[in-house]
């Protein structure tokens, strides 16, 4: 029997239920969001994982509206006024958003497995945090030029997703935002960009130039085709694991600027020289470790390395200045088993 089910002021549906029959939306309720959907949610990924984003959402037959503060129309809730889009609770296959909208709110679209293609409009200000997560059939996005940011996992497992339209007034690409879009070849980053951790486990991914308005990169691992790697003066560091598991990667420049290169940052890769830059200060635990083709490696100025940076890599000439030294685990060369795992 299907569950008839009144919505309360704040709850959350989706701790109570995975189906409704009919939803009643009573007179007095608001529906308010500012990080959070009543309706969809995902499951915490493990740190170091390349499965697919578990994400949640309520199964709805019917919606019966009595709120003075809610506007229902065509399978989507609206605020009253619709300049805020709620949720898509009907399945589409294409979808243009009103023009009244100026918000769509965090998880709106998640799990349209059948939408193959939206329209957004240029009065749209801001789209939440995982809006079209798991729209597995979409395959073309152009964000709007009154957007500035992407949140956080706002197209995470858009696994057909081909085509990206950004404009170079956006400033930041959150967290997961592009996760798991296995389709995505080529994408060109705004100019203006700040700020990216954005596309882990992008599988067709083959190059990207990262503006040199963004000071740390972070956020590519498990790109399994990313062969090419373009950084401008601006970058500042490579933090943990930016690249790790990029392990066809064969070209990065490492420009002046960079100061430092983060535990695991490309392990593995195909590099087969590096030269690091004047400005490098620090490279972090088994930053290299198994990059098996990598047989050269020169140092402009006197870098700490620590232990295992270089573990396992058949390196035969290296070129340093003369007062700079190596602690003895540097190059640790034990192939045996992964003996510096500490977090995966």
């Amino acid at each position: 029997m299907e569950k008839i089910v009144t919505m309360l002021q704040d709850e959350l549906l989706y701790k109570k239920y995975s189906n409704i029959g009919v939803l009643h939306l009573p007179k007095c309720l608001r529906i308010e969001m500012l990080y959070k959907s009543p309706f969809a949610t995902y499951e915490q990924r493990p740190y170091v994982c390349a499965a697919p984003t578990e994400c949640f959402k309520v199964q709805i037959s019917e919606i019966d509206n009595q709120s003075d503060f809610i506007t229902l129309k065509d399978g989507v809730l609206y605020s009253k006024d619709m300049n805020r889009l709620i949720f898509c609770w009907q399945e589409k296959e294409y979808f243009s958003v009103p023009q009244s909208v100026k918000v769509i709110e965090p998880f709106a679209f998640c799990l349209q497995k059948n939408l193959r293609n939206i329209e957004l409009h240029n009065d749209i200000v801001s789209i939440g945090n995982a809006a079209f997560m798991g729209c597995e059939a979409l395959e073309h996005i152009a964000i709007p030029r009154s957007v500035i940011e992407i949140e956080s996992d706002t197209f995470d497992g858009c696994i057909s997703l081909k085509s990206v339209e950004l404009h170079d007034e956006i400033t930041q690409i959150g967290r997961h935002a592009f996760r798991h879009c296995d389709a995505l070849q080529k994408i060109v980053l705004p100019r203006n960009l700040k700020y990216l951790n954005s596309f882990e486990c992008c599988y067709s991914l083959h190059e990207i130039d990262i503006p040199s308005s963004v000071k740390e990169i972070d956020g590519f691992m498990f790109c399994d085709n990313l062969r090419k790697v373009i950084l401008h003066s601006g970058v500042r560091k490579i933090r943990d694991y930016a690249f790790r598991f990029c392990k066809r990667l064969v070209t990065i420049n490492f420009p002046e600027g960079l100061e430092t290169i983060g535990a695991r940052a490309f392990y593995p890769s195909r590099m087969v020289k590096v030269i690091f830059p004047n400005s490098l200060k620090k490279i972090e635990t088994e930053a290299f470790y198994y990059n098996e083709k990598l047989l050269y490696i020169e140092f402009l100025s006197n870098v700490s390395v620590e232990d295992c940076a270089f573990a396992c890599c058949p390196i035969i000439r290296i070129k340093k200045p003369d007062d700079m030294i190596f602690g003895d685990k540097v190059f640790e060369q034990d192939t045996s088993y992964d003996k510096f795992a500490f977090w995966d």
